[in-house]
C-alpha cells in the first residue's frame, strides 16, 4: 500500500458545494469584466495554494465568458501539476436529466490529474478534505484516439474499451452563496469544479453492441456501509445516458483544441446517491445523515454481464492521520 502525504498528495473532487455551505468570506459587490488578469492570477494562486494545503478557500469571482473561464482553468491545473501529476482524464457535470440533482449549474467540465485517482479500497481520513460528502459516479476509459472523430454512438462506443465503478470525494471548499448564477458557472470552472479525487474500481471491458449499450444505459446502483446497511440507491436512467455525456465531453474539449487520449479516463456525473461526512457538506444534503461509518461499498447491478460490480473506499473519519492511503 503507498501512501500518500497530505497536502502535497491529496487527491479526490470537489463539484456539487461550489454554492452551497455558510459564507466563509463574502464576496464583494460590483464585480465586472473588467478585472484586471493579475488581479484574476492572484486570485487564482491563492486558491492554488489553498487547495494544495486542504485549507478552506478564499472566494474569487469574476464576470467572464465560459472560454475564459476554462483557459483560467488550464493555468490553474499548471500549477497542480507539479504535486499532482500529468492529465489522466476529465469529468463532466451539468448532466441530470431528473432535475433533482445538486450538481453544476450549467454542463461543464474539469480535469484529473494522475494524483486525483486512487485505487479500490483506498483509506480516507477526516484531514483529507475541508468538507465533503460521497458521491456515486461512474467512468469510462478510453480505448484508441478515433474518439476524436467519432460520429455515431456506435463509432464512440467501439472507442471506448472499459467501464469503471467509481466514488468521487467532492470538496467544499469555496462558497458561493448569494453570487450571480453566471459568476458560479465561471468560478466552478476556473477552480477545476473544485475536484479534489476519487476512488475506481476494477475496468469491465465494453464494446460497441447493442447489449452494450443497453447495459450502459440500464443500469442501477445501491450504497451500503460496512454492515450492509443501505445509504441508498440510484439508476443511470434516472440521470443521464453515458454515451451523450461522452460525446458533449469530446466536442467540449475538441472546442478548446484539446484531444482525448487512450487512457484517459472520463467521468459522466453522479448516478443518484450522496451522502455527507460532516456539518458543511449536510447543509448541501438538506438534512441528510452524516456518514461516519468504516467504509462504504457502491455496486453496480446490470452493468457487468459477470454480476455484480463493485467498488470500496475505507474512512477513518473519528480522528486524523494526515495520510491519503491509496491501495496500489
Amino acid at each position: 500500500m503507498k501512501t500518500l502525504k497530505n497536502p502535497g498528495m491529496i487527491i479526490v473532487a470537489i463539484l456539487l458545494a461550489l454554492y452551497s455551505c455558510s459564507l466563509r468570506k463574502p464576496p464583494s459587490p460590483g464585480y465586472s469584466s473588467d478585472s484586471g488578469e493579475a488581479e484574476i492570477r492572484a486570485s487564482l494562486l491563492r486558491f492554488s495554494r489553498q487547495y494544495l494545503e486542504v485549507k478552506p478557500a478564499d472566494g474569487f469571482y469574476y464576470k467572464m465568458t465560459m472560454k475564459e473561464a476554462y483557459k483560467w482553468q488550464d493555468d490553474f491545473i499548471d500549477l497542480l501539476k507539479p504535486t499532482l501529476g500529468g492529465v489522466i482524464g476529465y469529468k463532466a457535470g451539468g448532466f441530470d436529466r431528473s432535475g433533482n440533482g445538486a450538481g453544476p449549474p450549467v454542463k461543464m467540465r474539469g480535469t484529473f490529474l494522475e494524483k486525483m485517482i486512487l485505487n479500490n479500497g483506498a483509506h480516507i481520513s477526516s484531514d483529507n478534505f475541508v468538507s465533503s460528502f460521497i458521491e456515486s459516479d461512474l467512468l469510462l476509459r478510453v480505448g484508441n484516439d478515433a474518439i476524436n472523430s467519432a460520429d455515431t454512438d456506435d463509432e464512440i462506443l467501439s472507442a471506448l474499451d472499459a467501464v469503471i465503478p467509481f466514488i468521487e470525494f467532492p470538496d467544499t471548499m469555496i462558497d458561493t452563496t448569494g453570487v450571480p448564477g453566471d459568476m458560479v458557472a465561471a468560478t466552478m470552472i476556473m477552480a477545476n469544479m473544485v475536484t479534489r479525487f476519487g476512488v475506481m474500481g476494477n475496468p469491465i471491458a465494453i464494446e460497441a453492441s447493442e447489449d452494450c449499450r443497453n447495459r450502459l444505459n440500464t443500469f442501477s446502483i445501491v450504497m451500503t456501509d460496512q454492515d450492509g446497511i443501505e445509504l441508498g440507491s440510484g439508476s443511470v436512467e434516472a440521470k443521464y445516458e453515458p454515451l451523450e455525456v461522452v460525446r458533449w465531453l469530446r466536442d467540449s474539449l475538441r472546442d478548446d483544441g484539446k484531444v482525448l487520449k487512450k487512457g484517459h479516463l472520463l467521468s459522466l456525473g453522479n448516478l443518484g446517491v450522496v451522502v455527507p461526512l460532516d456539518n458543511g457538506a449536510k447543509a448541501v444534503m438538506g438534512g441528510a445523515r452524516i456518514f461516519t461509518g468504516d467504509s462504504v461499498k457502491l455496486t453496480y447491478f446490470g452493468l457487468d454481464p459477470a454480476g455484480p460490480a463493485e467498488v470500496t473506499v475505507n474512512f477513518d473519519l473519528k480522528g486524523t492521520t494526515g495520510d491519503l492511503q491509496d491501495n496500489k
